[in-house]
């Protein structure tokens, strides 16, 4: 599925993800993006275990897949914030597992996307994706000058975001109004994203 046949959901909307298809489906190209690696399968497994109730196994996930997209070798460097971003959030919301995505260039470091993930418990609870743009809100205003992008992981969904005057608003990107997406059903999807954010990171952009 491209990103222009996506469905819209703005990323503030406090949908539940109840109607949302749980399991995966053939993807149209038969090789896919990344769900025919077995590490993808294997963390994704661990994702959907019912006794799956800590950030590690959606953050692992993530780490797994960022790395396909920004590779070292083009400039890239992907890093775990610590500590996990709980301190300062409010509420007492459970922590927020955070990695960041830098573009190296010159001996310079630009930090040009962060990724947050929370636990698969919370991704059929519209409190938990509040929870987590509250908590990337509050990280984007400690650190304005840094984020230029974000992406967020509630289990098995993703949602993308781009900062605007410290504020995550929906990727502007055709056809995709900041709805959430699965990991596994929308791979092509997520693969058009991904690799745009990789266009608008490289040299000049960043």
């Amino acid at each position: 599925m491209s990103a222009t046949e996506a469905s819209s959901h703005p990323v503030d909307e406090t949908r539940s993800t109840d109607d949302l298809p749980v399991g995966g489906s053939p993807v149209t190209n038969m090789e896919g993006a990344y769900m025919h690696f077995s590490a993808v399968q294997d963390y994704l497994e661990k994702v959907s275990m019912p006794s799956s109730n800590m950030e590690h196994p959606v953050d692992d996930l993530w780490a797994c897949l960022l790395a396909r997209y920004f590779e070292l070798k083009c400039g890239y460097l992907i890093e775990h914030a610590f500590p996990h971003w709980r301190e300062v959030t409010r509420g007492g919301n459970h922590a927020l597992a955070i990695r960041h995505v830098h573009y190296i260039e010159g001996g310079q470091s630009k930090e040009i996307c962060l990724i947050g993930d929370k636990r698969v418990t919370e991704e059929r609870f519209p409190s938990g994706w509040f929870d987590v743009l509250d908590q990337i809100a509050d990280y984007i205003e400690t650190y304005p000058q840094e984020t230029k992008y974000a992406i967020i992981a509630v289990g098995h969904y993703v949602r993308f975001v781009e900062v605007h005057d410290k504020k995550p608003i929906a990727l502007g990107y055709p056809g995709y109004n900041g709805q959430p997406l699965h990991v596994e059903n929308d791979e092509m999807t997520i693969d058009e994203l991904l690799f745009f954010l990789v266009a608008m990171t490289e040299s000049p952009h960043v």
